[in-house]
């Protein structure tokens, strides 16, 4: 028996060594282990070995409208009045995160009112849009968001959309499946 041990032992650590490594994902602002420390919100999955950098799909929106995707970013702002959306800041522009309805108008799921300043991963599917007159009357609602965004249009020399009375503004828009947001 005590000839038998090391003679397994060794068999095992010659095979370990002759098997090839696998190569290493490249490495993710989150990896799938390290969720925690991260509330969810709504149903995001827990893959999360593709996610954007917002400022990466604000730079690039046609190549991921209409697909489903995940993306990271600082929040900016988010909605005082009900935690339905918030917006990550880039280089190049917001993308708005908001949150999606049921069949009867109900939010399925909303963000924490305070949460600007902490990182998300958001999932859900990507769109370049407009806000529509219901979405503008909301987003009216908040007024510091409103003169932001104003603030911001003008800067961008935008005068055609900075007239708040404006039915509709374009718009990046991720509408989530789930969210994760870092804790505090």
């Amino acid at each position: 028996m005590r000839t038998t041990l090391p003679l397994v032992f060794a068999a095992a650590l010659a095979l370990s060594a002759c098997q090839k490594s696998e190569p290493t994902a490249p490495e993710t602002p989150v990896a799938t282990a390290s969720l925690e420390g991260w509330t969810t919100y709504g149903a995001p999955s827990a893959d999360t070995t593709t996610v954007l950098p917002a400022e990466d799909v604000a730079a690039a929106p046609e190549e991921y409208t209409g697909r489903t995707i995940q993306i990271y970013g600082t929040v900016h702002q988010v909605c005082q009045a009900a935690g339905c959306w918030a917006t990550l800041q880039t280089p190049t522009g917001t993308v708005r995160v908001a949150m999606p309805k049921d069949s009867a108008g109900a939010y399925v799921f909303t963000l924490p009112k305070d949460i600007s300043g902490r990182r998300i991963i958001a999932e859900g599917t990507f769109d370049e849009t407009t806000i529509s007159a219901d979405h503008a009357r909301h987003m009216s609602e908040d007024a510091a968001t409103q003169a932001a965004e104003h603030a911001e249009m003008e800067a961008k020399g935008d005068h055609e959309h900075a007239d708040t009375s404006s039915a509709t503004v374009p718009e990046l828009r991720l509408t989530a499946t789930g969210v994760f947001v870092k804790n505090g």
